[in-house]
């Protein structure tokens, strides 16, 4: 799915470890953490494999203040945001990774033995609406 010329992404799947927030020096708020996508499939003998990936996210603003106020390890969760590749240099080395951006982050279930996820307003947004 493309937007503006931008590689957006929907995920559904459990988070991996408890999210971590961060506040830039201007203050902003940063919340990072991955989610693992499992998949269930049968091989050449038919033999059923399961197969998981881990996606790294970032959340910022009140979206990452939410997250990382309401959600923890294990939870299910559904995020939709941009797929952007990271640059940067170590010891002259250039490096690259791969990470969603967050523009929608959905609690799903609420943690194990947690309180319950308070709702959240849908927001409306124009540009996709489908009229």
């Amino acid at each position: 799915m493309y937007k503006n010329g931008q590689a957006i992404v929907i995920l559904r799947g459990n988070l991996t470890r408890d999210p971590e927030m961060k506040y830039t020096p201007n203050g902003a708020a940063r919340t990072t953490g991955s989610v693992a996508i499992n998949k269930t499939y049968k091989d050449k003998t038919g033999a059923m494999k399961e197969s998981v990936s881990f996606i790294p996210w970032t959340a910022w603003g009140p979206t990452a203040e939410r997250i990382a106020e309401f959600c923890r390890k294990g939870q299910e969760v559904s995020i939709v945001g941009e797929l952007r590749q990271e640059r940067y240099e170590t010891d002259g080395k250039s490096n690259a990774f791969i990470h969603v951006v967050v523009e929608r982050f959905d609690f799903g279930d609420k943690p194990k033995g947690g309180d319950a996820v308070p709702e959240e307003p849908a927001e409306f947004n124009e540009e996709e609406a489908p009229f």
